[in-house]
């Protein structure tokens, strides 16, 4: 990618030019790749069409109103503000109106979204010699999700999408249109804090996604080290094949391994 943008930036183009003009392309996805999770009524037609005739939809508006503004359409013109901001909008609401109006001019699907616990499965041992049936049923047993699960599932749901809409409102609406509307022109002063507040939220994102799968994972990169590297003997879980770091009863919780059984009880204990 770096190689890439380097190249890029020696044409007209320029990676700045790609940056702004994404959204244009990509926008009319958002909704039709949000309801694939969240809305069971949206059939596979709408999964399909509506990115494609949203993309096409914001593409025309894009390069319409840049030749009814400017009267040409090029590399600078397309750049210009305006433009940009009708083709981004339109590709974000085209994605949503095409959906919508395809799941319901086609048949509203139904998705049961039960199937995913009973009928994907994670892990299937089914074939492997020596397990017993216990040993696959207690397997199996891992991929479901307890009551308590479950509500944490819909409240980390509820959550994330207050978080998201206001983070929507505050920089799609609240914090740009009244700049834009009143013609506001940075100071050197607010254009610093601009580009600081720009880095700062880069690299906390950066920083978040680098560091969270290492504290998530830490038990198996741990197990990892302790048996390749220092070679430490690991111990059977119940399940066959299975190899769990000994004498470790959190690393166990955390894999999902534990039983019930009294000896591990007494390791808890």
């Amino acid at each position: 990618m770096a190689i890439i943008a380097t190249g890029i930036t020696r044409t007209t183009i320029g990676v700045n030019y790609l940056v702004t003009c994404m959204g244009v392309f990509t926008s009319c996805a958002v909704w039709p790749f949000y309801c694939t999770t969240l809305w069971e009524r949206q059939n596979k037609i709408a999964v399909i069409v509506a990115p494609t005739l949203g993309s096409i939809t914001a593409i025309a508006c894009w390069l319409g109103s840049t030749h009814a503004l400017y009267g040409t359409v090029s590399i600078a013109t397309t750049s210009n503000i305006i433009p940009l901001i009708i083709g981004n909008g339109v590709s974000l609401i085209a994605g949503a109106v095409y959906s919508i109006i395809c799941t319901f001019a086609f048949g509203a699907d139904d998705f049961d979204w039960r199937r995913l616990q009973t009928e994907i499965h994670v892990a299937d041992d089914s074939d492997v010699k020596g397990l017993t049936p216990e040993q696959i049923a207690q397997e199996k047993s891992h991929e479901l999700l307890s009551p308590e699960q479950d509500r944490d599932l819909k409240r980390g749901k509820v959550k994330a999408c207050i978080i998201a809409v206001v983070l929507c409102l505050v920089f799609v609406i609240l914090w740009p249109m009244p700049m834009y509307g009143t013609r506001y022109i940075f100071s050197k002063n607010f254009f610093r804090f601009w580009v600081a507040l720009t880095f700062l939220w880069a690299f906390g994102s950066a920083f978040t996604i680098t560091i969270m799968p290492l504290v998530e994972g830490r038990s198996t990169i741990k197990l990892f080290f302790t048996t390749m590297v220092f070679g430490k003997k690991p111990q059977q879980s119940p399940l066959d094949g299975v190899m769990v770091e000994g004498g470790d009863e959190s690393d166990q919780r955390s894999s999902g391994l534990e039983t019930k059984d009294a000896r591990a009880d007494e390791r808890a204990v």
